[in-house]
Protein backbone atom coordinates (compact mmCIF):
# COMPACT_ATOMS: atom_id res chain seq x y z
CA UNK A 1 0.00 0.00 0.00
CA UNK A 2 2.94 2.32 0.41
CA UNK A 3 4.09 4.69 -2.82
CA UNK A 4 5.69 3.36 -5.93
CA UNK A 5 9.53 4.73 -4.90
CA UNK A 6 9.86 6.89 -7.92
CA UNK A 7 7.32 9.13 -6.37
CA UNK A 8 9.39 9.17 -3.10
CA UNK A 9 12.33 10.40 -5.36
CA UNK A 10 10.25 12.66 -7.23
CA UNK A 11 8.76 14.37 -3.90
CA UNK A 12 11.94 14.70 -1.91
CA UNK A 13 14.04 15.70 -5.33
CA UNK A 14 11.65 18.59 -5.16
CA UNK A 15 11.67 20.15 -1.68
CA UNK A 16 15.40 19.48 -1.89
CA UNK A 17 15.78 21.51 -5.05
CA UNK A 18 13.05 24.53 -3.70
CA UNK A 19 15.65 24.75 -0.46
CA UNK A 20 18.46 24.83 -2.59
CA UNK A 21 16.98 27.50 -4.68
CA UNK A 22 15.65 29.41 -2.00
CA UNK A 23 19.29 30.03 -0.35
CA UNK A 24 21.00 30.59 -3.55
CA UNK A 25 18.28 33.22 -4.22
CA UNK A 26 19.08 34.67 -0.97
CA UNK A 27 22.77 34.78 -1.30
CA UNK A 28 22.22 36.67 -4.61
CA UNK A 29 20.23 39.62 -2.81
CA UNK A 30 22.82 39.73 -0.12
CA UNK A 31 26.21 39.00 -1.95
CA UNK A 32 28.36 40.29 0.72
CA UNK A 33 27.59 37.93 3.72
CA UNK A 34 29.85 35.84 4.40
CA UNK A 35 27.87 32.56 3.78
CA UNK A 36 26.56 34.10 0.58
CA UNK A 37 30.26 34.28 -1.09
CA UNK A 38 30.81 30.95 -0.03
CA UNK A 39 27.58 29.53 -1.75
CA UNK A 40 28.24 31.57 -4.44
CA UNK A 41 31.66 30.22 -4.87
CA UNK A 42 30.16 26.48 -5.86
CA UNK A 43 28.44 25.72 -9.40
CA UNK A 44 25.04 25.47 -9.31
CA UNK A 45 25.77 21.98 -10.89
CA UNK A 46 26.91 20.77 -7.91
CA UNK A 47 24.10 21.87 -5.81
CA UNK A 48 21.71 19.81 -7.94
CA UNK A 49 24.33 16.78 -7.54
CA UNK A 50 24.10 17.10 -3.57
CA UNK A 51 20.28 17.53 -4.23
CA UNK A 52 20.05 14.51 -6.48
CA UNK A 53 21.84 12.56 -3.95
CA UNK A 54 20.05 13.70 -1.47
CA UNK A 55 16.38 12.23 -2.89
CA UNK A 56 18.31 9.22 -4.42
CA UNK A 57 19.13 8.37 -0.57
CA UNK A 58 15.48 8.31 0.43
CA UNK A 59 14.13 6.59 -2.80
CA UNK A 60 16.54 3.42 -2.06
CA UNK A 61 15.17 3.14 0.93
CA UNK A 62 11.54 3.31 0.11
CA UNK A 63 12.25 0.77 -2.51
CA UNK A 64 13.25 -1.48 -0.06
CA UNK A 65 10.51 -1.21 2.13
CA UNK A 66 8.46 -1.98 -0.64
CA UNK A 67 10.07 -5.00 -1.53
CA UNK A 68 10.11 -6.20 2.12
CA UNK A 69 6.08 -5.57 2.04
CA UNK A 70 5.62 -7.49 -1.11
CA UNK A 71 7.99 -10.52 0.27
CA UNK A 72 5.56 -10.60 3.43
CA UNK A 73 2.19 -11.26 1.15
CA UNK A 74 4.05 -13.61 -1.11
CA UNK A 75 3.75 -16.54 0.50
CA UNK A 76 -0.04 -16.11 0.02
CA UNK A 77 -0.33 -15.42 -3.37
CA UNK A 78 1.46 -18.42 -4.17
CA UNK A 79 0.24 -20.58 -1.57
CA UNK A 80 -3.31 -20.37 -0.45
CA UNK A 81 -4.54 -18.49 -3.78
CA UNK A 82 -2.17 -20.23 -6.11
CA UNK A 83 -1.04 -17.37 -8.33
CA UNK A 84 1.86 -17.64 -10.68
CA UNK A 85 4.11 -14.26 -10.05
CA UNK A 86 5.57 -12.79 -13.82
CA UNK A 87 7.51 -10.21 -11.87
CA UNK A 88 7.57 -7.59 -9.35
CA UNK A 89 8.51 -3.95 -9.09
CA UNK A 90 9.29 -1.24 -6.59
CA UNK A 91 10.13 1.86 -8.13
CA UNK A 92 7.71 2.56 -11.42
CA UNK A 93 4.94 0.69 -9.59
CA UNK A 94 4.44 -0.94 -5.84
CA UNK A 95 3.07 -3.79 -7.10
CA UNK A 96 3.42 -7.75 -8.07
CA UNK A 97 2.61 -9.03 -11.68
CA UNK A 98 0.39 -12.46 -11.50
CA UNK A 99 -1.52 -15.03 -13.35
CA UNK A 100 -3.83 -16.03 -11.74
CA UNK A 101 -7.82 -17.73 -11.71
CA UNK A 102 -10.41 -14.84 -11.50
CA UNK A 103 -12.06 -16.67 -8.81
CA UNK A 104 -9.47 -15.45 -6.32
CA UNK A 105 -9.12 -11.93 -6.90
CA UNK A 106 -11.37 -11.37 -3.73
CA UNK A 107 -8.80 -13.11 -2.09
CA UNK A 108 -5.90 -11.22 -3.00
CA UNK A 109 -7.97 -7.67 -2.53
CA UNK A 110 -8.38 -8.69 1.63
CA UNK A 111 -5.18 -9.28 2.19
CA UNK A 112 -3.75 -7.52 4.46
CA UNK A 113 -1.35 -4.78 2.27
CA UNK A 114 -3.00 -5.14 -0.41
CA UNK A 115 -4.39 -1.53 -1.82
CA UNK A 116 -5.85 -2.76 -5.03
CA UNK A 117 -6.14 -5.06 -8.03
CA UNK A 118 -5.74 -4.07 -11.31
CA UNK A 119 -6.55 -6.34 -14.80
CA UNK A 120 -3.13 -6.27 -17.02
CA UNK A 121 -4.45 -5.33 -20.93
CA UNK A 122 -1.31 -6.31 -23.11
CA UNK A 123 0.26 -3.33 -25.42
CA UNK A 124 0.35 -3.27 -28.69
CA UNK A 125 3.16 -1.94 -31.17
CA UNK A 126 2.79 1.37 -32.88
CA UNK A 127 3.87 2.74 -36.66
CA UNK A 128 7.34 4.89 -36.45
CA UNK A 129 8.24 7.09 -39.41
CA UNK A 130 11.69 9.17 -39.83
CA UNK A 131 12.43 12.44 -41.49
CA UNK A 132 14.85 14.31 -39.75
CA UNK A 133 14.56 17.62 -41.56
CA UNK A 134 10.31 17.81 -41.41
CA UNK A 135 10.79 17.52 -37.64
CA UNK A 136 13.38 20.19 -38.00
CA UNK A 137 16.12 18.34 -36.19
CA UNK A 138 19.16 20.45 -37.86
CA UNK A 139 17.83 23.70 -35.65
CA UNK A 140 19.49 21.45 -32.64
CA UNK A 141 22.47 19.89 -33.74
CA UNK A 142 24.08 22.90 -35.53
CA UNK A 143 23.83 24.83 -32.01
CA UNK A 144 26.55 25.86 -30.36
CA UNK A 145 27.62 23.68 -29.26
CA UNK A 146 25.70 21.44 -31.24
CA UNK A 147 23.56 19.09 -29.44
CA UNK A 148 23.60 15.31 -30.41
CA UNK A 149 22.64 13.45 -27.54
CA UNK A 150 26.25 13.49 -26.02
CA UNK A 151 26.07 11.49 -22.57
CA UNK A 152 22.19 11.04 -22.74
CA UNK A 153 21.41 7.33 -22.00
CA UNK A 154 18.28 6.26 -23.48
CA UNK A 155 15.91 3.20 -22.89
CA UNK A 156 14.18 1.87 -25.93
CA UNK A 157 11.22 -0.42 -24.49
CA UNK A 158 10.70 -2.33 -27.39
CA UNK A 159 11.44 -5.45 -29.24
CA UNK A 160 15.32 -5.55 -28.71
CA UNK A 161 17.45 -4.00 -30.86
CA UNK A 162 20.29 -5.58 -33.82
CA UNK A 163 23.33 -4.10 -32.60
CA UNK A 164 25.86 -5.50 -34.70
CA UNK A 165 23.95 -3.52 -37.91
CA UNK A 166 26.29 -0.66 -38.83
CA UNK A 167 23.35 1.67 -38.04
CA UNK A 168 24.94 0.95 -34.37
CA UNK A 169 28.35 0.64 -35.43
CA UNK A 170 29.05 -3.30 -35.58
CA UNK A 171 30.41 -5.25 -38.50
CA UNK A 172 27.00 -5.96 -39.54
CA UNK A 173 28.03 -8.78 -42.10
CA UNK A 174 27.05 -12.32 -41.78
CA UNK A 175 29.71 -13.82 -40.62
CA UNK A 176 29.27 -11.63 -37.33
CA UNK A 177 25.51 -12.45 -37.19
CA UNK A 178 26.92 -16.25 -37.30
CA UNK A 179 28.95 -16.09 -35.09
CA UNK A 180 26.95 -13.89 -32.40
CA UNK A 181 24.05 -16.58 -32.68
CA UNK A 182 26.39 -19.16 -32.21
CA UNK A 183 28.48 -17.73 -29.30
CA UNK A 184 25.81 -16.32 -27.33
CA UNK A 185 23.69 -19.50 -27.49
CA UNK A 186 21.06 -18.11 -30.39
CA UNK A 187 21.17 -14.55 -28.50
CA UNK A 188 20.39 -15.77 -24.73
CA UNK A 189 23.29 -14.98 -23.44
CA UNK A 190 25.61 -12.02 -22.41
CA UNK A 191 28.43 -10.68 -22.64
CA UNK A 192 29.29 -11.85 -25.81
CA UNK A 193 31.27 -10.86 -28.34
CA UNK A 194 29.27 -7.84 -29.86
CA UNK A 195 27.15 -6.74 -26.64
CA UNK A 196 27.85 -4.97 -24.45
CA UNK A 197 29.28 -2.13 -26.95
CA UNK A 198 30.35 1.64 -26.82
CA UNK A 199 26.75 2.30 -28.82
CA UNK A 200 24.22 -0.37 -26.74
CA UNK A 201 26.47 -0.59 -23.55
CA UNK A 202 23.39 -2.49 -21.55
CA UNK A 203 20.03 -4.05 -21.95
CA UNK A 204 17.96 -6.91 -21.07
CA UNK A 205 15.34 -8.80 -22.54
CA UNK A 206 12.31 -9.49 -20.74
CA UNK A 207 10.41 -11.59 -22.83
CA UNK A 208 11.81 -14.21 -24.65
CA UNK A 209 10.87 -15.35 -28.53
CA UNK A 210 8.13 -17.33 -27.29
CA UNK A 211 6.57 -14.94 -24.54
CA UNK A 212 3.29 -13.47 -25.95
CA UNK A 213 0.58 -11.92 -23.81
CA UNK A 214 -3.16 -12.94 -23.82
CA UNK A 215 -6.08 -10.88 -22.47
CA UNK A 216 -7.09 -13.89 -20.32
CA UNK A 217 -3.42 -14.76 -18.79
CA UNK A 218 -3.30 -18.65 -19.35
CA UNK A 219 -1.89 -19.72 -22.35
CA UNK A 220 1.30 -20.91 -21.81
CA UNK A 221 3.23 -17.79 -24.03
CA UNK A 222 2.00 -15.76 -20.72
CA UNK A 223 5.02 -17.10 -19.28
CA UNK A 224 7.88 -14.81 -19.92
CA UNK A 225 11.43 -16.44 -20.40
CA UNK A 226 13.99 -13.82 -19.75
CA UNK A 227 17.93 -13.43 -20.77
CA UNK A 228 20.36 -11.42 -20.89
CA UNK A 229 20.84 -10.41 -24.61
CA UNK A 230 18.48 -8.17 -25.58
CA UNK A 231 18.92 -9.14 -29.29
CA UNK A 232 15.99 -8.13 -31.85
CA UNK A 233 13.41 -10.16 -32.62
CA UNK A 234 10.75 -9.03 -35.29
CA UNK A 235 12.98 -5.35 -36.10
CA UNK A 236 10.55 -2.87 -34.76
CA UNK A 237 12.64 -2.18 -31.97
CA UNK A 238 15.66 -2.09 -33.91
CA UNK A 239 13.49 1.01 -35.93
CA UNK A 240 12.72 3.05 -33.50
CA UNK A 241 16.22 2.39 -31.78
CA UNK A 242 17.60 3.74 -35.64
CA UNK A 243 14.91 6.83 -35.38
CA UNK A 244 16.36 8.02 -31.47
CA UNK A 245 20.21 7.44 -31.82
CA UNK A 246 21.32 5.99 -35.18
CA UNK A 247 24.59 7.01 -36.56
CA UNK A 248 23.86 6.44 -40.29
CA UNK A 249 24.36 4.24 -43.26
CA UNK A 250 26.32 5.02 -46.36
CA UNK A 251 25.54 3.77 -49.58
CA UNK A 252 28.34 1.41 -49.00
CA UNK A 253 26.57 -0.18 -46.22
CA UNK A 254 29.07 1.35 -43.66
CA UNK A 255 28.63 3.43 -40.31
CA UNK A 256 28.26 7.12 -41.15
CA UNK A 257 31.42 9.28 -39.66
CA UNK A 258 31.04 12.57 -41.22
CA UNK A 259 29.21 15.50 -39.38
CA UNK A 260 25.85 15.93 -38.07
CA UNK A 261 25.31 19.53 -39.12
CA UNK A 262 24.13 21.22 -42.37
CA UNK A 263 26.32 19.68 -44.41
CA UNK A 264 24.94 15.66 -43.82
CA UNK A 265 23.52 14.69 -47.01
CA UNK A 266 20.51 12.57 -46.36
CA UNK A 267 20.31 11.66 -49.99
CA UNK A 268 23.20 10.22 -50.29
CA UNK A 269 22.82 7.69 -47.23
CA UNK A 270 21.25 4.68 -47.25
CA UNK A 271 20.01 5.51 -43.83
CA UNK A 272 19.87 9.05 -42.37
CA UNK A 273 21.37 9.66 -38.79
CA UNK A 274 18.87 8.96 -35.70
CA UNK A 275 17.54 12.78 -33.72
CA UNK A 276 20.41 11.89 -31.13
CA UNK A 277 23.27 10.11 -32.91
CA UNK A 278 25.67 10.20 -30.00
CA UNK A 279 23.15 8.54 -27.25
CA UNK A 280 23.52 5.71 -25.92
CA UNK A 281 20.72 3.11 -26.37
CA UNK A 282 19.48 0.59 -23.80
CA UNK A 283 16.85 -1.84 -25.19
CA UNK A 284 14.51 -3.18 -23.59
CA UNK A 285 13.00 -6.09 -25.04
CA UNK A 286 9.35 -6.41 -23.51
CA UNK A 287 7.75 -8.73 -27.14
CA UNK A 288 8.79 -11.58 -27.95
CA UNK A 289 9.02 -12.45 -31.72
CA UNK A 290 4.87 -11.60 -32.17
CA UNK A 291 2.02 -10.91 -30.06
CA UNK A 292 1.53 -7.96 -27.10
CA UNK A 293 3.01 -7.50 -23.75
CA UNK A 294 2.19 -7.37 -20.14
CA UNK A 295 6.27 -6.31 -19.13
CA UNK A 296 6.06 -2.63 -19.53
CA UNK A 297 6.10 -1.76 -16.33
CA UNK A 298 9.17 -4.48 -15.37
CA UNK A 299 11.00 -2.75 -18.02
CA UNK A 300 10.71 0.78 -16.89
CA UNK A 301 11.44 -0.09 -13.59
CA UNK A 302 14.93 -1.71 -14.75
CA UNK A 303 15.34 1.88 -16.50
CA UNK A 304 14.54 3.23 -13.47
CA UNK A 305 18.32 2.22 -11.83
CA UNK A 306 19.71 0.93 -15.30
CA UNK A 307 19.58 -2.61 -13.32
CA UNK A 308 21.18 -1.97 -10.59
CA UNK A 309 18.53 -1.21 -8.26
CA UNK A 310 19.97 2.12 -7.70
CA UNK A 311 18.50 5.32 -8.89
CA UNK A 312 21.93 7.14 -8.81
CA UNK A 313 22.65 4.64 -12.25
CA UNK A 314 18.89 5.75 -13.94
CA UNK A 315 18.75 6.14 -17.93
CA UNK A 316 17.60 9.40 -19.14
CA UNK A 317 14.84 8.91 -21.18
CA UNK A 318 12.89 6.45 -21.88
CA UNK A 319 11.20 5.54 -25.44
CA UNK A 320 8.22 3.53 -25.66
CA UNK A 321 6.19 3.44 -29.14
CA UNK A 322 3.30 1.34 -27.69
Amino acid sequence: SNSPAAAIYATAYKAAQAQADAKRQTALQHPNLKTSKALLKTPASTTTVSVAASAVKQANAAATKNDQAQKAVLPSLTGNIGGQVLFRTQRAYNGIAMIVSPAKISAIAALPGVKAVHPMHPKFLTTTFQDIDFLGTRAFWTKSPGIHGENIKVADIDTGLDYIHTNFGGAGTPAAYSNAAATSNNHTTAPNPYFPNPKVPGGYDFAGDAYAATAGGNAASDIPHPDPDPFDCGGHGTGTASLIAGYGVTTAGFTYSGNYDNTTDMSGLNLPPGFAPEAKLYPLRVFGCSGSTNLVTEAIEWAMTGGTGDFNNHVDVINMSL
